[in-house]
């Protein structure tokens, strides 16, 4: 499934990060592929979807996500990628990470303390113009959220800096994959 802006995109892998399971959260699966992204996962399983219903979303007082938003889960972490049409956090464009936390004993609540992870390249950040689902996880493999764009300036820093900074012009492709049984969350 493809999401937002599109537009023909030469694929450039700048940057490679580790995100570690820094928050706790819910669990999960699907999103409008026959599964739902609240179901409880085994060992050796992983997903990720788009989140269609509330019960779906991760809690906690930093909890940001919304319908809309990308969920990817195992049976230990749980995080939510933000909708690149509907940013609200820090970053001023979406296709962030949102949303952390470990997965929870049903009934126990979610304590998302994770706020939004930006991802950077040099002082500046991807404007997306696509997300995607690459792999949902259900074959057995990791669960991958794509995000396509290009390198644009963040409006606080270019406010603060006089636009000093300029875009290189490159082209993005960001993936945020989710090994079953992995802790944390890889960016690549």
């Amino acid at each position: 499934m493809t999401t937002g802006r599109t537009r023909p995109l030469w694929r450039v892998m700048v940057c490679t990060a580790v995100v570690a399971g820094v928050a706790q959260g819910c669990s999960g699966s699907g999103g409008g592929g026959g599964t739902w992204l609240d179901e409880p996962l085994g060992p050796g399983e992983v997903r990720a979807g788009v989140i269609t219903r509330e019960s779906e979303l991760l809690e906690g007082v930093e909890a940001h996500g919304w319908l809309g938003d990308f969920k990817m889960y195992n049976s230990r972490v749980a995080f939510v990628i933000e909708n690149i049409e509907q940013p609200r956090g820090w970053g001023p464009y979406g296709g962030t990470v949102l949303d952390a936390d470990v997965v929870r004993a049903e009934g126990e609540p979610g304590e998302d303390l994770f706020q939004e992870l930006i991802p950077k390249i040099d002082t500046l950040t991807i404007y997306p113009l696509s997300a995607e689902i690459a792999s949902d996880g259900s074959d057995g493999n990791a669960a991958v959220v794509r995000i396509e764009g290009e390198q644009r300036g963040i409006p606080l820093v270019d406010a603060a800096t006089g636009g000093v900074l300029k875009p290189r012009g490159m082209n993005i492709v960001q993936e945020y994959i989710l090994e079953p049984d992995a802790e944390y969350l890889r960016i690549r």
